[in-house]
């Protein structure tokens, strides 16, 4: 098979994430892998393993005809088999799926549950007469799926990182608090940064020695001015630090203390499980399959509920064996289940199938 992973940016995010996962980890288990980016470069770029396989289009519009035209090209030149779109991509492989009918294309849908009701379900159900296959990343996406899209071979496949992507190199966070709470997720709605920020308040910063990192795209000015006005009107500039877009992740994850994600909507965020990857105790709101990637090994809370995020960073502020053991046995979790050599095998089967399927 020759398989091209297509992404509309390679800005950090978690759908951008698991593009490059994809491009990297098939490079020598199939014949050939590719990826391209269709409308914004970033950062991601530079993790990009095989780049001679790589094709930027920078499409500047909804119909940039230059640009669907380049990877018609791309795919004939190559002669790729299947498309692999991620996120809002598809639109550029139904594009190419009409123009190159024999290419196959598989939809990897990303999103969290909340945000099925946001869909643009009219077209996107349109669209997916044109999906050989989807790949979902949790039980209530994939249940959504199956009841509402035209295209019913669909895979429940969760997301993975890649155990060589990790970094023996920190980067000192800011300040000097015996305590690193960081949060990776860019600065929009469905991360709910505010609880986060309110239960930092909550914390008992006489007692222990705490700073909060936000890490993040900060493209969203509005969402962001209205962080900012919280920590300004709470006195918290001297212990709250936003850092923007970052390339390195893990660097920033190793000096930390304790992982936490408080989102109201989420599908299986990638930052999860860097966190783990990185040996950290973690603290995160019930959404999306959260809960079940966690287990036992980490404290869940429900969304948007401040008191108790607070409550559950202070019980590992007040137990800091039990914090160990958790994230110890929280690292063995994600290794052992959320790594690609559990992963690649069952996509791999999964486009295999769709290629002995009659159209």
């Amino acid at each position: 098979m020759r398989i091209l992973q297509l992404i509309d940016s390679l800005r950090p995010g978690g759908a951008e994430q698991m593009a490059v996962n994809y491009a990297n980890s098939f490079s020598g288990e199939i014949v050939d892998s590719h990826l391209c980016c269709t409308r914004l470069e970033g950062s991601l770029k530079k993790k990009i393993k095989n780049k001679e396989n790589y094709i930027f289009l920078n499409r500047k519009g909804t119909f940039d005809i230059r640009a669907i035209l380049k990877l018609k090209d791309y795919i004939k030149l190559y002669k790729i088999d299947l498309i692999h779109a991620h996120g809002s991509s598809f639109f550029v492989g139904v594009l190419i799926k009409i123009m190159i009918p024999n290419t196959k294309l598989v939809w990897h849908d990303h999103l969290g549950a909340r945000a099925l009701n946001n869909k643009n379900l009219g077209f996107l159900k349109i669209a997916s007469k044109f999906f050989n296959g989807i790949i979902v990343v949790n039980q209530d996406l994939y249940e959504w799926t199956k009841k509402n899209l035209l295209c019913k071979e669909v895979l429940l496949l969760k997301n993975f990182v890649r155990l060589e992507e990790t970094s023996s190199i920190d980067i000192n966070l800011r300040g000097n608090s015996d305590i690193n709470i960081i949060c990776v997720a860019n600065f929009r709605h469905p991360k709910d940064h505010i609880t986060l920020l309110k239960a930092f308040s909550l914390l008992d910063h006489q007692k222990f020695s705490l700073s909060l990192h936000l890490v993040g795209n900060n493209s969203d000015k509005n969402y962001t001015a209205k962080l900012l006005e919280f920590i300004d009107d709470n006195n918290l500039k001297d212990n709250v630090f936003m850092y923007g877009q970052k390339e390195n992740i893990n660097s920033l994850l190793h000096p930390a203390s304790i992982g936490v994600l408080s989102s109201s909507s989420e599908g299986l965020p990638m930052a999860l499980l860097e966190y783990g990857l990185a040996g950290l105790p973690v603290v995160c709101t019930n959404v999306g399959d959260i809960k079940e990637v966690i287990g036992n090994y980490g404290i869940v809370v429900e969304q948007e509920n401040p008191k108790a995020f607070a409550a559950g960073i202070t019980y590992y502020l007040r137990n800091p064996e039990e914090m160990k053991k958790d994230a110890n046995n929280f690292q063995k979790r994600i290794i052992e289940n959320y790594s690609e050599k559990n992963s690649i095998p069952l996509v791999i089967e999964f486009f295999q199938s769709i290629f002995k399927n009659k159209e």
